[in-house]
């Protein structure tokens, strides 16, 4: 699905309902899923009922509702995932163990059973809307960790090279940088090769045989 963080022109729920979230209702029968997907497809949602948890979670489904309750047998949530699409949990009553069972699992909003009209669009809305925005922060975080990882190999290996080459370290970069262009792979790459190099060599002479006298 269409990042929703992307759609600054138009407003955020108009955004978001245009992609017709596909919503995974996860009730057991005597939980009326069906009243649920109802009110889903009224708002403009795509979606289906599953019972009991499926092996795996679709690519497609873009938010899960699942119904917690001491009278359903637990359940295995082998389905749950990391990068996953955001849940919704629904209780038949409020009490700290269910709201531990919500939190535990991961949840981004509870909603009391029977689910009313009045508030549901504006939860999966919040909730869709806040999924993107973290998701968001951490691909930029990862891209920010993967170029700081980037820069210490960089200055490692110009290091090395200022040190067994005699160079400076304008030279070094640029030998860096010729051999990635050379190779057509990352300038990363070549880094990394020239460190580990260093290493083996490193281990090699510690570990050789020592003179005597």
């Amino acid at each position: 699905m269409t990042s929703f963080h992307q759609h600054k022109h138009v407003g955020i729920s108009r955004a978001i309902l245009a992609k017709k979230p596909c919503v995974l209702v996860l009730f057991p029968p005597e939980a009326d899923g069906a009243s649920l997907l109802t009110q889903l497809r009224r708002i403009g949602c795509s979606g289906e009922i599953c019972w009991p948890h499926p092996p795996f979670i679709d690519a497609r489904i873009d938010l899960i509702f699942l119904y917690i309750s001491p009278e359903v047998e637990p359940m295995d949530y082998g389905w749950l995932q990391e990068n996953g699409p955001p849940i919704i949990s629904v209780v038949n009553f409020e009490n700290p163990t269910m709201i531990d069972e919500a939190l535990r699992i991961g949840v981004m909003a509870i909603l009391m059973a029977p689910i009313k009209a009045s508030g549901l669009l504006s939860t999966i809305i919040t909730t869709l809307h806040q999924h993107a925005k973290n998701r968001h922060n951490s691909d930029r975080f990862s891209q920010l960790e993967k170029k700081v990882i980037s820069l210490k190999l960089l200055e490692e290996a110009k290091r090395i090279l200022i040190e067994k080459q005699k160079i400076f370290e304008n030279e070094a970069y640029e030998l860096l940088r010729s051999q990635a262009m050379a190779q057509r792979i990352p300038i990363e790459d070549i880094a990394r090769e020239i460190i580990q190099s260093e290493r083996i060599m490193s281990k090699i002479i510690s570990g050789g045989p020592k003179n005597t006298i």
